[in-house]
């Protein structure tokens, strides 16, 4: 009896280890909401939302590394910099001071971001605030494409990010509505 409640337990704890403890849930309904952090949008259709710990909002439709939508959150004037510029983001910088900081960043990544090429870089609002969008591709370590729209802005001193990167050749072009919708969508409920 002991010994089954002991092999019980060691598959338990294989199977958690294994699949990584993240909860996927697929979004099957059209107009599936999404609330968050003083955020509301409409969830595309089709895809798959993940609970990850570092990022308020993952998904992916056909896998991480072959399309991604997320939105993550930084604090302002904390002691986290950057680390490859240790620059920091501060609530007194103008959002494009934010963009080129957040491109300077990205050129200094030797470990898996080359080719960088910066398509467009210029303000926008979204949800209501002053941000700005980029759009840029790079190569990966394993000489994969990708193209990757990304939007910043600040809201209650925090930097947020809403990026939607795909491997070019297919996904990106593929999914590109998904995401323009998941944008759109995209408001302040809370200010």
């Amino acid at each position: 009896m002991v010994r089954r409640i002991g092999a019980a337990a060691f598959l338990f704890l294989i199977l958690v280890i294994f699949t990584g403890c993240a909860a996927w849930q697929y979004i099957g309904r059209p107009d599936t909401p999404w609330k968050n952090a003083g955020f509301d949008a409409t969830l595309p259709t089709g895809w798959v939302k993940c609970n990850l710990s570092n990022q308020l909002l993952s998904l992916t439709k056909d896998g991480m590394l072959l399309e991604e939508i997320s939105i993550t959150r930084h604090n302002l004037n904390s002691d986290k910099e950057f680390p490859l510029s240790k620059k920091r983001i501060k609530d007194d910088m103008l959002i494009q001071e934010i963009a080129d900081l957040v491109v300077g960043e990205m050129s200094l990544d030797k470990s898996g971001v080359f080719n960088l090429r910066v398509l467009e870089n210029k303000p926008v609002n979204i949800g209501g605030m002053d941000g700005f969008r980029l759009e840029y591709t790079f190569n990966n370590g394993d000489f994969t494409k990708y193209k990757v729209i990304f939007y910043g802005f600040i809201f209650n001193k925090k930097f947020y990010d809403i990026r939607y990167t795909a491997a070019s050749q297919h996904y990106f072009e593929a999914n590109l509505k998904d995401f323009e919708e998941f944008v759109a969508s995209f408001k302040v409920i809370i200010k």
